[in-house]
């Protein structure tokens, strides 16, 4: 049950670390995502039961929305991650339009943004599949949150982005967002 307090104690300590110590939300949840990924990793590769626990009652099944225990995982699903390249793929995509976003709005406008976005997606995903199994997993779509917050307050900012495998030191708002919506449609198609 260990399991179930990691993710709550380190959003608040995110939280604690940005009001002393003056840093950014983006920041600290990108390293509070590798924190969790690095316990599960080392968990899974020891085959410590706390890998299967993670799994089971971290990450969203819509099948079990109205079970009182598993509400947390509306929040505590966007600090888990699939693999390396998820983990590495979000984080990334977060600190290039999270950050300027969290730059110009603050820090407190941002995190509502991301976890109300975040929630908010996974709520859509919890409608399109009532009685799924399915775990869900990851932060998109906290990111689309952030990043359509991006395009809809700074239309046409420049900020540093991938387009692809390509980095752009000065991308239109609306170029890095579109790209991060196409990238991730071709994903899910391929998973799908």
């Amino acid at each position: 049950m260990l399991e179930l307090l990691l993710i709550p104690v380190l959003i608040i300590l995110s939280f604690l670390y940005v009001k002393f110590k003056k840093a950014y939300l983006t920041q600290v949840l990108i390293i509070a995502n590798f924190i969790v990924f690095i316990i599960f990793v080392i968990a899974d590769q020891t085959q410590s039961p706390l890998a299967f626990n993670m799994h089971e009652n971290l990450t969203f099944v819509p099948a079990r929305m109205f079970q009182i225990q598993y509400l947390p995982t509306l929040i505590t699903s966007m600090f888990m991650h699939a693999d390396p390249l998820h983990l590495i793929g979000n984080c990334l995509i977060l600190y290039l339009i999270g950050l300027p976003l969290e730059e110009r709005i603050g820090t407190r406008k941002w995190g509502i943004i991301y976890f109300a976005t975040g929630i908010a997606a996974t709520l859509s995903f919890y409608i399109m599949n009532i009685d799924s199994g399915t775990h869900l997993l990851g932060a998109s779509g906290a990111i689309f949150g952030i990043g359509g917050a991006m395009l809809v307050l700074y239309p046409k900012d420049r900020i540093p982005m991938f387009i692809g495998p390509i980095f752009i030191r000065n991308a239109p708002v609306w170029l890095a967002v579109g790209s991060l919506f196409v990238m991730e449609i071709v994903l899910l198609m391929m998973v799908v």
